[in-house]
C-alpha cells in the first residue's frame, strides 16, 4: 500500500468515526467537528485531509435518505447491533460513489479496507465490498429512479410543509434544500 493510500484510508476511517458519532451519539454536525478539530482525530490532520473528511461527512448526512434507500435494495436484513460501524462504512462508501464521483474500485477498496481495520465491522468485509460493487453496477439507475426531495427530507418536516403549504409547495422547498 503506498502512503497516498494510507493517508487516504485515514481520511475515510476519520469520516466513518465521525458519522458514527454523529448519528449515534445524536449530536450535531458542528459540535462534533468542533470538538474532534480542537481535542480529538482531526487535530492533528491537514486542512486538505480536514476538507475530505468535512465533505464526506456532510454529504453523507444531507444525502442519508437516497444513501440509505440506495443501500437498503441490497441489503436482504438489517445489520446486527454488534456490527460496529459497518453501516457507516457502507455509506460513506456509497457517498464517495453517488455523489462525490470518486471511481468505484477506489471507494470500494478503502470501505473494504476501513471494514477490515475494525474489529466490530472485519466479519462483515465480505458484505460491504458485495453491497458496494452491486450499487457501483446499479448508481445510475437508481439514482434516476430516486424523488431526491422527499428521500432527503425528514417526514416530519415534509408533513408539516405539506400541512401549511400544500404538497406540490413542499416538494418544491424540499428539492430546493
Amino acid at each position: 500500500m503506498t502512503d497516498k493510500n494510507q493517508k487516504g484510508l485515514a481520511a475515510r476511517r476519520e469520516a466513518v468515526r465521525l458519522l458514527y458519532r454523529l448519528l449515534r451519539e445524536n449530536r450535531t454536525l458542528e459540535d462534533v467537528f468542533q470538538h474532534e478539530i480542537t481535542h480529538g482525530g482531526l487535530a492533528k490532520t491537514d486542512s486538505r485531509d480536514r476538507a475530505l473528511v468535512r465533505n464526506l461527512v456532510t454529504t453523507a448526512t444531507r444525502r442519508r435518505g437516497q444513501i440509505s434507500d440506495a443501500l437498503n435494495r441490497f441489503l436482504k436484513k438489517p445489520l446486527p447491533k454488534g456490527a460496529g460501524p459497518t453501516a457507516e462504512i457502507l455509506q460513506i462508501g456509497a457517498t464517495q460513489m453517488l455523489f462525490l464521483e470518486t471511481p468505484p474500485h477506489a471507494a470500494i477498496d478503502l470501505a473494504v479496507q476501513c471494514a477490515a481495520a475494525d474489529r466490530n465491522a472485519r466479519p462483515f468485509k465480505g458484505l460491504v465490498n458485495a453491497v458496494l460493487r452491486r450499487l457501483s453496477e446499479q448508481a445510475e439507475t437508481i439514482l434516476a429512479q430516486q424523488d431526491a426531495a422527499t428521500l432527503n427530507t425528514p417526514p416530519w418536516l415534509l408533513k408539516r410543509w405539506s400541512s401549511t403549504y400544500g404538497k406540490d409547495t413542499a416538494h418544491a422547498i424540499a428539492a430546493m434544500h
